[in-house]
């Protein structure tokens, strides 16, 4: 995969006004040390959390709403090897990733798999029932490796969080729209 497509991926979703996105709950890179970040997006939705996690889990109709996670294709399951689709600026192509998924039905779905040129990412999208019927999702990742991560790390870990604001956003906007799922 090239590095500068996979790059331009992660920044597709930058949001291109970050003061018009309402505030995340609370979002944020930290730097654990010179070769691992953490990146933390969260936001509240106004819908219970099996309506936030159909429409999340509806990979068919991603595309419909989402600017960059296209889909997943595989075993989806705990420990099943999946397919995500992601899109690229840059091009306008899919690009394609296998992961081993950490799967949870109706809580959370995770991978921690090579990303890229030695730098690995334990990415996290998880949904929390709030008291008053609302969710909170959470999307999270931890990347990590060696010299790139040095050298990258805080560019790569901002371009997340962009692309992570962008998507929950979105998310929340096609839940709290009434979509319905397909199938």
């Amino acid at each position: 995969m090239h590095v500068t497509a996979l790059l331009f991926a992660i920044a597709a979703s930058a949001p291109a006004t970050a003061g018009d996105a309402e505030p995340c709950d609370r979002c944020g890179v930290e730097k654990l040390s010179g070769r691992h970040r953490t990146v933390y997006t969260a936001i509240t939705i106004d819908a219970p959390p099996e309506q936030v996690w159909a429409v999340l889990t509806d990979w068919e109709r991603l595309p419909e709403w989402s600017t960059s996670l296209q889909g997943m294709t595989g075993d989806i399951r705990d420990g099943g090897s999946v397919i995500v689709d992601f899109v690229s600026p840059s091009n306008g192509k899919i690009l394609v990733m296998e992961h081993t998924l950490t799967y949870s039905e109706g809580e959370s779905f995770s991978w921690s798999d090579p990303f890229l040129a030695g730098i690995y990412d334990q990415h996290e999208y998880r949904l929390e029932a709030l008291p008053d019927g609302r969710t909170r999702f959470i999307q999270s990742d931890a990347v990590q490796g060696r010299l790139l991560s040095r050298l990258l790390g805080g560019t790569i870990a901002g371009l997340l969080l962009d692309a992570y604001e962008q998507f929950n956003q979105d998310l929340k906007a096609r839940v709290e729209s009434g979509a319905t799922p397909s199938g």
